[in-house]
């Protein structure tokens, strides 16, 4: 679930190694101390500079060097969004008054059934973002999200941040929880979001080379902060459009993660919306894509 300096260059100083005893210093002509030549206007000075030679590099450092470069061009979120705009997306189409209300972290035997009460009551279609090892504890509230119509999505195995993972491992996370979303859905999500919205480009390529499409959000409700409901709606209501991918939580990471602001904000925010003409959709009917891949 969101949206992460160059080094310093490094002086080396070369030092001259003299013999053991004193040094002869001979005697040398007195010239004239040179004047400084001024700086122009307006240039900064530099101070604590070391003023001592650069020691070549050998062929080693600059491997170090590239390397180090090529570190330093990862790309924002925000760059790959425009790069992959096709495969990485935020927020769908704005022409009809659409949005797509979202859940990650599920499923719990809480949290999960409290929001997928609510949506029936008001017959609301959402996209729930599952957790490999959560919906493999508790099959039978996944069977029940399909069952009621809403689309699955694979939010990782474990929940960890797959921008410190190699690339294979966050294919194990990627391939792991579509095998037990397959097994109790019936088919392998097309929509995946990483956890805390993370992923650097490779991952992102591969994911594409799959027929993933990522799919974030734009709207984000903070109810992970344990908000009361009144900043949640807030947090939601405010930035409201059509085309817009709210983003809230179903499942708790920990026993002190309490969503009961969000929960008891969901009545009221369908209701608002439904007010002003929204139409509530999951993220593939926003996109107009298959649920499946």
């Amino acid at each position: 679930m969101q949206e992460w300096t160059e080094q310093q260059t490094k002086y080396t100083p070369v030092l001259d190694k003299y013999p053991p005893g004193p040094i002869p210093v001979p005697t040398l002509p007195v010239s004239p101390v040179p004047k400084p030549t001024p700086k122009p206007k307006g240039e900064r000075h530099e101070t604590n500079k070391p003023s001592l030679p650069v020691q070549k590099q050998s062929d080693k450092a600059g491997k170090r060097s590239g390397k180090q470069s090529a570190q330093q061009k990862k790309l924002s979120l925000g760059e790959l969004r425009r790069k992959y705009a096709e495969t990485f997306i935020l927020s769908g189409p704005s022409r009809q008054k659409n949005i797509a209300l979202t859940f990650d972290d599920g499923p719990d035997r809480h949290f999960t059934v409290q929001v997928l009460d609510i949506l029936k009551k008001y017959r609301v279609h959402a996209t729930f973002y599952l957790v490999g090892n959560k919906a493999k504890a508790n099959p039978n509230i996944v069977k029940r999200i399909v069952k009621e119509g809403h689309t699955v999505g694979n939010h990782s195995y474990s929940h960890p941040l797959l921008t410190k993972m190699s690339l294979r491992q966050f294919q194990q996370q990627v391939e792991s929880a579509e095998q037990i979303l397959l097994n109790l859905t019936g088919y392998l999500p097309k929509c995946f979001r990483p956890p805390y919205g993370a992923i650097n480009e490779e991952q992102l390529v591969w994911a594409a080379s799959k027929n993933y499409l990522v799919t974030n959000w734009d709207i984000d409700s903070l109810d992970w902060k344990g908000l009361s409901s009144e900043q949640v709606l807030t947090n939601i209501w405010s930035h409201r459009h059509p085309g817009a991918i709210v983003l809230q939580h179903c499942g708790a990471g920990n026993a002190n993660h309490d969503l009961s602001g969000s929960v008891k904000a969901l009545p009221q925010l369908i209701e608002k919306l439904a007010a002003e003409g929204y139409r509530f959709v999951t993220v593939p009917e926003l996109l107009n894509i298959p649920s499946s891949r």
